[in-house]
């Protein structure tokens, strides 16, 4: 199976050359690598449009530039390849945010209420809290671009789609929506997922009973925007739930692969600009370009191909700055029959201490009496309250203690 994955084009209507020198050359390199492979999907890591639509000279509204988007970049893409647009799959960036409709006022309200992992999760459950104008012409564009599209279950921040490829392989997605907090160009550090929307991803993907040959996130972010409240537990859920996250932003092109202690592993490719404004950049790190990913269900491996847009030639070429032995690609193993056993170990693990659990109870002294004494190991051991404090808070207690 292959996949295209490209990220932060800036569209906007007043660009200069950008169909000579983004979309012609994109296409005949696509066209190109569909000829050796079919693509089945292309991915799209946020920033559809340049800041929102403004522009001091010629200004158009945020729903315009979605429009603009979807009829000069989308739909020209998808008929070169004989590709249906719900293929064509993306999240939001910054850059797809409305600005105008932030209100200062309740911006550092929400700043203030959703300082942790609590409270996030509280407050999620109900978006009208939220104040979600910002990313409401993003979200209305993505529900009438996949109107009709029976493998697309969206949610008031992401969505999940589901699609079996003409190699038979059974794709899930998850459209992760990190930028529903974007407010300005200093976000590192204070952007929020929320586990309510990767549930609710989950659950429209009906992962528990479903079978994927290769789950996807997507994301414009990577972990380091996220409020430290979640950023830790969020990076845990995606490398457990997925195989390959999707990311963009950065403007620059990126591979590795992230295994923790649970023996999972999650392949995380970057892909670099298609931007107008960074057509002429001679910056090794940050260039143009795009990578196409292979799946091989049978080796069990993903395979990226790195490719960097030549000016000279307008033409993209492969990026041999990146991959392994300058071949301009990596291959990532990614054999999750380790992963199964180890779910399954854990399992039995946890069912052979509840069994314990019990067993234990039935030996408490106050167990099967009528008094008021806890009768159940739960009630006698109470996880302690921990919380993060820096160093200087610490000496100053205890200054103050003394």
């Amino acid at each position: 199976m292959r996949i295209a994955h490209i990220s932060d084009v800036h569209y906007h209507p007043s660009q200069k050359n950008f169909e000579i020198e983004i979309l012609r050359p994109l296409i005949k390199d696509l066209q190109e690598k569909n000829q050796e492979h079919p693509i089945e999907l292309i991915c799209y890591t946020g920033d559809l449009i340049d800041k929102g639509g403004f522009d001091i000279i010629k200004p158009f509204s945020t729903r315009e530039c979605f429009q603009e988007f979807e009829s000069k970049f989308i739909l020209p893409i998808v008929e070169s390849l004989n590709l249906d647009k719900s293929r064509f799959l993306f999240v939001p960036g910054n850059h797809d945010i409305d600005r105008s409709k932030i209100n200062p006022i309740f911006e550092t309200g929400l700043v203030s209420t959703l300082s942790t992992a609590e409270s996030i999760q509280s407050n999620m459950v109900n978006p009208d809290n939220l104040h979600l104008d910002r990313i409401k012409a993003y979200k209305d564009f993505e529900r009438a671009f996949f109107n009709g599209n029976i493998g697309y279950k969206g949610n008031e921040f992401g969505y999940g789609y589901s699609q079996e490829t003409s190699e038979g392989n059974n794709i899930g997605v998850a459209g992760i929506n990190s930028s529903w907090r974007c407010n300005d160009d200093n976000d590192k550090g204070k952007l929020i997922v929320g586990l309510d929307q990767l549930d609710s991803i989950k659950e429209s993907l009906n992962t528990d009973e479903k079978k994927y040959d290769l789950k996807i996130a997507l994301m414009h972010h990577a972990f380091d925007f996220l409020v430290d409240a979640e950023k830790r537990t969020i990076q845990n859920e995606v490398m457990m739930d997925y195989d390959l996250l999707l990311i963009g932003h950065d403007h620059s092109t990126s591979a590795q692969q992230n295994n923790n202690s649970y023996g999972t592993s999650l392949v995380i490719s970057q892909a670099p600009s298609n931007w107008t404004a960074n057509m002429r950049s001679t910056s090794l790190a940050y260039h143009n370009g795009y990578t196409i990913i292979d799946y091989d269900k049978i080796e069990a491996t993903i395979t990226l191909y790195f490719r960097i847009y030549n000016r000279n030639n307008r033409t993209f070429v492969s990026d041999t700055m990146r991959g392994m032995d300058g071949t301009g690609s990596t291959v990532f193993n990614i054999d999750r029959s380790l992963n199964e056993e180890w779910k399954v170990l854990k399992e039995s693990i946890i069912d052979n201490l509840s069994d314990f659990t019990e067993e234990i109870q039935k030996v408490m002294v106050s167990f099967g009496t009528d008094s008021d004494s806890p009768k159940e190991i739960d009630d006698i051991f109470v996880a302690p309250k921990l919380e993060i404090r820096n160093h200087d808070q610490i000496n100053s207690d205890i200054r103050n203690s003394t």
